[in-house]
């Protein structure tokens, strides 16, 4: 979540070397993908070599998008969304949303975040991006607490 593309693309810039490699719309980050695509077993192989803490069969699902999914994706469901229109929409019938990050991870604005309406957000100590993955007792019971 950020407040607006021009912040992602900030985000993006002011990202580590893998980040801008594999993330921003580079032709770095293309031909980073078409290469993955290209090689898709290899490419699985390597993501899953690359994180130990994730299940085989998902980190090697990591090789199995396209450039143009991908890049759809960034640009309209990370880039785009107006998560204060949606947020101000869900809490005028009532409801509240709680947002929840990783400790160690860095994606999305956590300050922005705090600021929409009808959202709180929650910190998970020690969890980092792949939080759902990680800590799924955490995400059960929060899923079960709104029930």
């Amino acid at each position: 979540m950020h407040p607006d593309a021009d912040a992602v693309g900030t985000a993006l810039a002011d990202s580590g070397l893998m980040t801008k490699l594999f993330v921003a719309n580079t032709t770095w980050a293309r031909m980073a993908c078409e290469i993955n695509c290209a090689y898709r077993t290899p490419a699985g192989l390597a993501a899953a070599a690359l994180t130990p803490s994730l299940p085989l069969p998902i980190a090697r699902a990591a090789s199995l998008h396209t450039w143009p999914a991908y890049r759809d994706a960034m640009e309209h469901l990370v880039a785009r969304t107006d998560w204060s229109h949606s947020l101000r929409a869900v809490g005028a019938g009532g409801t509240t949303v709680e947002l929840t990050w990783g400790s160690h991870d860095r994606v999305g604005d956590r300050d922005h975040a705090s600021t929409l309406p009808a959202a709180s957000v929650r910190i998970i100590a020690g969890a980092g991006h792949h939080l759902p993955l990680t800590h799924p007792e955490i995400c059960r019971t929060q899923l079960g607490e709104s029930a």
